[in-house]
């Protein structure tokens, strides 16, 4: 499958991977299987993907992200991509997507993605404790 995605709730971590040829309606049941884990951080790799998607869909896939964040509090998300298109089609979601009580941030190497969301792991470990 091109889209997948490892859920680990020791972690409170989602990382997805998006390689090869991606149908649009992977995005709808990935967006569906975070249904129970929305206050997890995410992350999103964008490795070696060959689809290009339209700023349309882009835009209805970071709409839908919005709107689930009203009904309930989201995780923080990083997007790393690996090229200028990977890059732009973040950007398009990231714009769609604004509004909502969750950071998110576009990243171009994958350890530099997880450090950031690590960063929130410690804030509510040190909010907690």
């Amino acid at each position: 499958m091109p889209l997948s995605w490892t859920i680990s709730p020791a972690q409170r971590l989602v990382i997805a991977l998006a390689r090869g040829d991606v149908a649009p309606h992977e995005f709808g049941a990935y967006i569906e299987a975070m249904q129970p884990v929305g206050g997890y951080r995410r992350m999103f790799v964008v490795s070696g993907m060959s689809s290009v998607f339209d700023t349309a869909l882009m835009k209805s896939v970071g709409n839908a992200a919005r709107d689930q964040a009203e009904r309930e509090k989201i995780g923080p998300i990083a997007i790393v991509a690996d090229n200028e298109a990977a890059y732009s089609s973040a950007l398009v979601y990231a714009e769609a997507a604004q509004g909502i009580d969750r950071p998110i941030r576009i990243f171009r190497e994958q350890h530099e993605a997880r450090r950031w969301l690590d960063s929130f792991l410690s804030a509510e470990t040190a909010a907690k404790g």
